[in-house]
Parts: structure tokens; sequence; C-alpha cells
């Protein structure tokens, strides 16, 4: 196949002969045509009636047919045109009578050697409607069709649909592999460049024919656009089409442009898949890696506000009720209470608050909250519950649960503000396939399988996309006088819970949170009173394990006050050496969680190696669940979350050494 270049040229040239050849008629239309003059010319000229029969043929027909000039006037003309062009022609032969108008046809000529070339032909219009003559000026384009067709093939040897547009007219020729990929016939279609821009989606279609402009304007070297279009069915599907202007008049004006078509819907599903995968995969990092950070914090403030807050609670009751110390005393233990309430929800969105996890029945969270609404909620705002029959339960801390939702019904009651609005609380069991997961978190993060889904909406002020994008991120807040972390607990808890979170939100159209936990096959354990008894156990000798000096210090004091001998230790190697020498004389061990040399999970392990009757107190600034799982396994007899004043301290040991049961405290 010749280059395309060297066709285009050649094309050039063949307009510029016609242009010639329009203006030498056009000037010898008044005098009537010198047909003697045609002979010099090469190229096919000739002249016949609207029935298609020849009156004249010039030298060069003579030798492109191997015809004399009078074999081919009459009908002899007509054996030579192929029989599948040659009815087609005459019709655009009667056509043009009744219009007076000149056109410009192809059709294939038979060579002497038995083949067939393709020829191009201006027709002219000469004459009354009686006398009325055509003549013809043809050019040997067999090449340039060559070079078409097998474009032509290769675009649909390799599926691709391939499309030829003319540019003065907008007439549109595609193959049928363009219709295959759209499903219809192109046989059967009108198609013109109207006709394909209605293919076109709403989204692409000023950008695909802003860029068709340019590369026709000369402004970009080649036309390559990405874009969808229609089916026949209805949906759509992703299209990358390539091409440039293939033929230009002689004043270097585009006639032509020429291309192809590719399907290549898969390739962009999969890179809008494997985006979306990577935006999750950021956000999860984000999210894991802040809450890193924040439960590092948290665990640091706590045990420097163990200090604070033990030694304050510890001087409060060695001052005399009423003096100006003990108001003083009393403001810093109040300040450091709401500072240790910070660090936990920093702790809850980190995933290393504190958990009770048991079947819950989510529903009756719900219930159990209704007395909390007339608080919580703005009068003027309506609260429509649609709450599932059989909802299955979900294994979680149902504290954390209802914090979760006092911290949505607030925030939508906050975005509603002083209209009127209503707040939608729904509850619903479903089955998610692995789909449905995909589109929510990265790949494997989460199983097929049967969730309970808690939707809470409102018709509030709503968010943009950048709002949308930071809710959870700690200390950010929209609010005048907000911390930022109640959204950030919430995200904290639900991911706690190997749950997720969809938000749909926008501008002046309300937000919608959906919450989506795993289904438990387990039932509801039903809910008891918790009797708090009081106990008088004094005495005793406790082995403290804890490596900060300052929450070593005031625990001690705590205890000492209370009665206790207090041994302690600065690490876990130290608390097990000391263990061993002299468990028969320790009656409870304090024990840090995170500690340097060796953590109190190992220190626990040879403790019980030890003796398996030990009673200990586990104590930390945080604390995982997977941890404290294993610690239960261990004979944990309890959890006390840091910081904690002397009253809570002496009770929890007070009941461990009454009954040993395990208990953990929040």
């Amino acid at each position: 196949m010749r280059d395309l270049t060297q066709s285009n040229l050649e094309n050039v040239r063949l307009r510029d002969k016609l242009d010639r050849l329009e203006q030498q008629l056009a000037g010898q239309k008044a005098s009537g045509y010198d047909y003697k003059s045609f002979d010099a010319l090469d190229c096919l000229i000739w002249v016949q009636t609207c029935k298609g029969v020849v009156t004249f043929a010039n030298h060069f027909c003579e030798q492109m047919t191997g015809r004399t000039r009078k074999e081919l006037e009459g009908e002899g003309w007509r054996s030579l045109v192929h029989p599948s062009d040659f009815e087609g022609l005459c019709a655009k032969l009667g056509a043009a009578s009744k219009s007076m108008s000149s056109f410009t046809t192809e059709f294939r000529l038979l060579k002497p050697d038995g083949d067939y070339r393709w020829i191009q032909a201006q027709y002219e219009v000469s004459g009354e409607a009686d006398t009325r003559l055509y003549v013809g000026i043809g050019f040997d384009v067999t090449q340039q069709k060559t070079a078409e067709e097998q474009l032509k093939l290769i675009a649909e040897g390799s599926g691709m649909g391939f499309w030829n547009l003319d540019l003065s007219t907008g007439d549109l020729l595609v193959n049928d592999v363009w219709g295959h990929l759209l499903g219809f016939n192109v046989h059967d279609t009108e198609t013109n460049l109207q006709w394909w821009r209605s293919l076109i989606h709403p989204d692409d279609r000023e950008k695909t024919l802003t860029a068709l402009r340019a590369h026709i304007d000369g402004k970009s070297p080649s036309f390559e656009h990405e874009l969808r279009m229609e089916h026949r069915s209805g949906y759509w599907l992703w299209f990358l089409v390539k091409g440039r202007v293939v033929e230009w008049s002689t004043k270097g004006h585009p006639r032509r442009a020429a291309g192809t078509l590719m399907d290549i819907t898969e390739r962009v599903v999969m890179e809008q898949e494997q985006h979306r995968f990577e935006i999750k995969m950021q956000d999860a990092q984000k999210l894991e890696s802040i809450g890193v950070l924040a439960g590092g914090i948290a665990h640091d403030f706590n045990n420097l506000l163990m200090g604070i807050l033990g030694n304050a609670d510890l001087a409060l009751s060695k001052c005399d009720p009423g003096s100006e110390a003990t108001q003083c005393l009393d403001a810093i233990v109040r300040a450091s209470s709401r500072a240790a309430d910070l660090c936990k929800e920093l702790l809850a969105y980190s995933g290393k608050g504190q958990f009770i996890v048991e079947p819950v029945q989510l529903n009756e969270v719900i219930r159990d909250m209704y007395h909390l609404l007339d608080v919580t909620i703005n009068k003027n705002v309506d609260v429509d519950f649609q709450l599932a029959s059989k909802l299955p339960a979900i294994e979680a801390d149902a504290t954390q649960i209802r914090q979760v939702i006092m911290n949505l019904l607030t925030n939508a009651s906050e975005a509603i503000g002083s209209n009127y609005g209503v707040i939608s609380v729904s509850t619903r069991a479903q089955f998610l396939d692995q789909t449905m997961l995909s589109k929510m978190a990265p790949a494997g993060e989460l199983s097929s399988g049967h969730y309970v889904l808690l939707t809470i909406q409102d018709n509030g002020e709503g968010m943009d996309a950048q709002t949308r994008q930071h809710i959870f991120d700690p200390f950010f807040t929209t609010k005048a006088h907000g911390r930022g972390l109640g959204m950030a607990a919430v995200c904290g808890i639900v991911r706690s819970h190997h749950g997720l979170i969809e938000v749909e939100s926008t501008p002046n159209e309300g937000s919608k949170f959906t919450l989506i936990f795993p289904a438990s096959e387990l039932e509801p354990i039903p809910a008891e009173r918790d009797v708090l008894q009081s106990h008088h156990i004094n005495g005793g000798h406790i082995l403290l394990v804890e490596d900060e000096p300052i929450v070593a210090n005031v625990t001690t004091m705590m205890l000492r006050q209370a009665g206790y001998t207090v041994e302690v230790a600065k690490n876990g190697v130290d608390g097990v050496r000391a263990f061993t020498a002299n468990h028969q004389h320790i009656d409870l061990v304090v024990l840090d969680l995170a500690m340097p040399i060796m953590n109190g999970e190992e220190a626990l392990k040879r403790m019980v190696a030890v003796d398996h009757q030990v009673k200990i107190l586990l104590t930390s600034g945080y604390n995982e669940q997977g941890s404290i799982d294993q610690f239960t396994q261990n004979r944990i007899s309890g959890f006390l979350q840091k910081p904690y004043t002397s009253e809570r301290l002496i009770t929890e040991i007070q009941r461990i050494q009454s009954n040993g049961a395990m208990r953990l405290t929040r």
C-alpha cells in the first residue's frame, strides 16, 4: 500500500485538474463545447445523455478503455461500466437533469486487460430539457481507492470502525464494524456528522467536536480523543477515535477527514476501578497513619494527665474543704478530666479505645436513646424512625455505638439549624457481595456476607466535596466552637467494629450517612443491672509495674495512702523478676500494658507461668481489643484506663480482692 501522504498529494492534483477543467468548460458554455480541444487533455472527457448514451469520447477515453471512439459512442459506454455502478449513475444523471446541477460521483470502468479501474467523475449539465447533455470529466483514482480499501480492511481486521467525513457536506461514511460496535446496520442508517454528534455523550460532545475542529483548522497534527457513545440498546461505551484530514482543495482548504474508531470500554472501566481503588487505599492509609499518631499522642497525654490528675486528687484529700487551695485543686481535677475525655475521643478515632464487645441489637440501642432526643435535637426538627424488623445482632460495644449515633444526630440537627427539617433514622439487613463492597472499601478489606446498615439522613445545609474529604480528620471542623473530634471518633469507632461509613452530601440538599456493620450469628445478651457494692478490704502487698516515673510515683502514693505495701518495678523484666522472687507474698499486680524492653503482655504470660492464680489489674493510656482478648484468656482480673483517680484505683482493687472476676471499666 502506497504511503497515504502520496495518495493525498495525488488527490490534490486531481482536484486541481477538475477545478481547471470546470473553469474551461464554464468559458465554453456560451458558444458551445469545442470537443476537439478535449483530445489534448490527459483525462477522460465524454458527453452522454441522461439515459447513458455516449455522443462523444475524447482520445484519452480510447486509451483507457482500448475501444475506438465509434465503439464507445451509443451504447458502447454502458458495457464498460461495472454493472453494479451503472444504474446508480443513471439515477444521479436523472436527478441532475431536474435540478440542473453538477455533481461528482465514482464508478468502475473496464480496461482492455479485464480489470476495472475506479474513476472519479465530475458531471456538468448542458442544454434544454429535450436535448440535455452531460459532460463528464474523469480521473483514474484506483490507487487512492485501493489504499482506502486496504486501510478499511486493516481497521475491520483489527476490530476497529472506519469513518470518512466529507467536510463540505457533513456526509459521513462508516464501515460495518462501526455499526457492529454500536449495535446498528450501517446500510439502514443515514449517517452524517449530525447523526454522529447525537450519539456522543452530552458531557463529551463539545470536547470531541472542539478537538476535531482544532485539527481541521491546523492547530493539531492529528485528531485523537476518548469519548462515550450510546449503543443502540441504550448504554454507554467508551471509544478512542483517531483521524486526520486526508484531502484538501487547490486553495488548501480541508475537504475530507478519515480515521478509525476503537472500543476501549474494558480498559477505561479497569482504569476507573483502579483509580477508585487507589483513592480508597490512600484514604485508608491516611486514616491509619493519622490514627497511629492520634493514638500515640493520646497515650502519652494520658500518662501526663495521670501525674496531674493523680497528684491533684491526692492533694485534695489533704486540704480543708472550702479553702482556696481546695478550689484550685478541684479546678485542676475538672480540667484534667476534660482533657482525659478529649484523649478518649482521640483513642476512639485511632481504634484503640476500650471496648466491651458483645452481641448487640442495634434497634434496641436506638430505642434506648429516644429519651435523649428532646435534649440533643432542635425543637424544629422531626425525627422519623424506620427500624427494620427481625434485624440481626452486631458484635459491638453498645456505649460506643450510642456515641456514634448521638454524634451523627447532633450534627444533623446542627446542619438543619433554625429551619424546619427532618432527620430520618433507618436500619436494614442486606447481603453485600464483593462487587458492592469493592465500591466502598479496598479489595479484600471486607468479604461478602450479611451486614446490618444504619442510615441517618437530614435535609440540612449539606457539604461540598472538599468538606466531605476532611470530615473524619481529627481537629477538622466547620463549627465556630467545635473541637473537630466528634466525627473523627465516629470514624474510629466504626472502623474498630470492622465496619464502614458511606457519606453522600450535596450543598443545600442535606447529608446521608450509612454505617455498615457485619451481622452476627449470636443472640444479644439480656441486659443486667450493674449493682454497685462497697468494699472495705484495705491492706495487702501490691507489685506495681510501670515505666513512667510520674505515673509510678503518684500511683504508689495512692496505694500507700489506702494502706497497701507497694513494690515498684520500672519495666516488664524487673516486674517478672520481682514476682518470681516473691509471688507467694504478692496479693495483686498492677501492670502497665505499653513498656520498653518487655511489654505488659509478655510480662503477664511469664507471671502466669509462675503462678496461674495471680491477680492482675492491667492499666494503659490506651488498649487494643485483641490484646484484651488474649489477656482475658490469661486470667486478667481487670482493666483501668489512665488517667484514673485514687478512688477509682482503690475501688477496682477492692473489687478484685473481693471476687477476682474479670470486669473491664471504662
